[in-house]
């Protein structure tokens, strides 16, 4: 096969491969769903303080399974605002497969559509793994500009602390880290557990010493 021939063949593909991801996207159940979502009842408390200040894009970053969309929504929950004013959107949701940077309009008419929020107060926008979507950087920046939103996101550490995040964004987005949980953010039973765990541990490696010990004293004599 010649370069010409492979080139046509393999943008092919990427058109066909497009097309059935966009058969299946559906923008209006991908906010739906989660318009009810809330944090587990069991959710562990984080020592970590969000910023306030929405005069600026609040990041929330960090590595996978860190707990980010949990504490994005625990803040979620506190705001004292109308649920309608709280918008939701999970970028990794499978009916966003496909998505294209000249849907984000489509998106953001359908998220107030889907929502309705109350005039009078401001409107949240929870924005989860944020770089799934296309050209996310400037769509940030669209939506903060506008000034109609008080924006709050989340993704991963490799993604939104890069220079993608402090050029397209600069001076106007915030990074909190979320790491996995410290021992002292655990509950008394989940502390009391690893007490437990590790205590076993100390004795098994007495254990192991004295008995390489005593064989050792066997052989000398």
């Amino acid at each position: 096969m010649d370069k010409i021939s492979f080139f046509v063949q393999y943008q092919w593909t990427r058109f066909n491969n497009n097309s059935i991801e966009r058969a299946h996207m559906n923008i209006e159940a991908a906010i739906t769903r989660y318009i009810d979502l809330s944090p587990p009842s069991d959710a562990v408390q984080r020592e970590v303080t969000l910023s306030s200040s929405f005069d600026f894009i609040v990041s929330i970053i960090g590595p996978r399974r860190a707990g980010k969309t949990t504490y994005m929504l625990e803040f979620r929950e506190k705001l004292n605002v109308p649920k309608e004013n709280k918008i939701f959107l999970n970028c990794e949701d499978i009916n966003l497969l496909g998505i294209r940077s000249d849907d984000l309009q489509t998106l953001e008419e359908t998220m107030l559509r889907v929502y309705s929020p109350v005039k009078g107060f401001d409107i949240y926008l929870f924005i989860d793994e944020v770089q799934n979507i296309p050209n996310w950087e400037r769509w940030l920046r669209t939506l903060h500009d506008s000034r109609n939103y008080k924006v709050v996101v989340s993704g991963s550490t490799s993604e939104l602390s890069t220079h993608k995040m402090h050029s397209a964004l600069r001076g106007r987005a915030i990074n909190t880290l979320i790491l996995p949980f410290s021992f002292r953010e655990l509950t008394g039973e989940e502390r009391r557990l690893l007490s437990q765990i590790f205590l076993l541990q100390l004795v098994q490696v007495g254990q192991e010493t004295m008995t390489e010990e005593l064989s050792t004293e066997c052989f000398a004599y």
